[in-house]
Parts: structure tokens; sequence; C-alpha cells
């Protein structure tokens, strides 16, 4: 089990933070907008050990449905055809996975110049800070682990899996929560929540109602417009438990600095 951090940041642009703070909503994601394009794509294996009696898994409807010719005939079909149809229904039942929840980012660090970069517009945005220890965000805020290999999939695993629960298996779960070790940097934690326990807005977007006190502390970017500026410190005012940070290139070294207003 991880350890929780005390707070998680989400960098933000000034349009979606505006958003954030005046409606008290955190926008989930869908997945499949991710930049990342290997998000939620498994490494797939064929299991080569396949027997069919009745001390065993026997196959999945799936597959008996898909012939007309009897079991020897069948058996004969394989691997390539079983490999096939199992390779359609990991397809299926990931895309179950991706259509089925809905996620919200954050990192555990409020100062990397990477991500002030690309998820707050050039640094004219904002990081806006949340308190990670409250009940607010019950058994739905996961860490995101970094790995050099790909989530690996039995497709002969996938096959057999004849109910529609979604992640109910381990390999599903970690699809959600896994990356190339290249975005380590990051140092990501996921809000993850099943749609169908998620409001939607006029815009048929899902999101969640944000507990005001869970919001600590908003970062203006270095680059943030002077109306910018003056609209997130004056929002500031009307919440006296949010502070409000500037951010700041260091003189000497590639860091952010962050000095309180």
């Amino acid at each position: 089990m991880c350890n929780f951090p005390n707070y998680i940041h989400q960098y933000a642009n000034i349009g979606k933070a505006k958003e954030l703070l005046e409606s008290l909503k955190l926008r989930l994601d869908e997945p499949s907008a991710f930049n990342d394009p290997f998000e939620f794509l498994p490494k797939t294996k064929l299991t080569k050990e396949i027997i069919f009696n009745d001390n065993n898994v026997k196959p999945s409807k799936i597959l008996w449905d898909a012939f007309s010719s009897s079991p020897v005939e069948l058996i004969a079909q394989l691997p390539e055809t079983f490999e096939k149809l199992a390779q359609i229904n990991l397809v299926k039942k990931c895309k179950q996975i991706i259509n089925e929840y809905r996620i919200c980012c954050f990192s555990e660090i409020d100062d990397s110049i990477l991500m002030w970069g690309h998820y707050s517009r050039q640094h004219t945005g904002v990081v806006i800070t949340f308190s990670a220890a409250m009940d607010y965000w019950e058994h739905n805020l996961c860490k995101v682990n970094y790995s050099p290999k790909r989530v690996s999939v039995s497709l002969l695993d996938s096959i057999f899996t004849d109910n529609d629960t979604i992640v109910d298996e381990q390999w599903q779960r970690d699809l959600l929560v896994t990356k190339s070790e290249q975005w380590s940097y990051e140092r990501e934690w996921r809000f993850i929540k099943n749609k169908n326990k998620c409001p939607q807005d006029e815009k048929g977007t899902s999101y969640m109602p944000i507990d005001r006190k869970a919001i600590k502390s908003i970062i203006l970017g270095c680059r943030i417009s002077k109306e910018n500026r003056e609209y997130m410190i004056n929002m500031a005012k009307n919440w006296k438990d949010v502070s409000v940070y500037q951010s700041i290139p260091d003189n000497k070294k590639y860091l952010m600095r962050k000095k309180l207003i």
C-alpha cells in the first residue's frame, strides 16, 4: 500500500483554473483524450498451455459460438484462430474500461518546469494545491506506476473472462495506473471514478463537486498576465485559508521558486 502525500497539485491553464475555482467542480476527463498513445494499451501474450477438460477452466461462450465445427476441428485451428478471437475480446474489454471510467490527474510536486510548460500553457496558468489527507478523496486516489514494461495480459485470460465486471482483475486495474518510466518526472496521482457515479454538466463533461476546504493554495505562473494575476488574488481573498504564491525562476539554477503574496 502506497503512502499518500500530504498535498497533490494540478497544473492548469487559466481557463480550466477559473472554471474549477468558480464552479468548485473537479472535471474528470475521458481516458481516450489523454496525450500518451500507450495509455490503456496492454502488451499481449498468447498462453501456450490450452487444456479443455472438466478439471480446468473451460473456454468461454464467445470461443465456442464462433465455430460450427466440432471441438476436434476447433483445436486443430489453434492457435491462430484462438489468438484472433482473444485479441478481439481483449480490445473490447479495454474499450469497456476506457468508456466506463473518468480520470483527473495530479502531481506530488508543484515546481516542475516541464509540467508548467506542458499543462499551464507555457507558465501563463496556475498550479492549484489540494489537501490529499481529506476523506473527500475516499479510495479513488491512486498513485501512477512508472514501468519500463507495458502491462502484460494473457490472451487466454482475456477470452475466459465471462463476467462483465469492470476492473475485476489485476491487469485491468494496472491499465488505469501504469505509464512508461519516461513520464516518471510527473510523479502523478489519479482520481479515478466510474462515470455512472459522476454528474455531468451541460456539455456532457463528467465532474465531481470539490470540497472547497480541500483547496489550499494557488501558485501563479511566472508568465501569468497582470489581469489574470489580479483575478486569482481577488478570488483567494474570499477564502482566507487559501494562500497565493508567485512562481519565480531561480537566478542561478534550473529551478522554479515560489514567493508568498
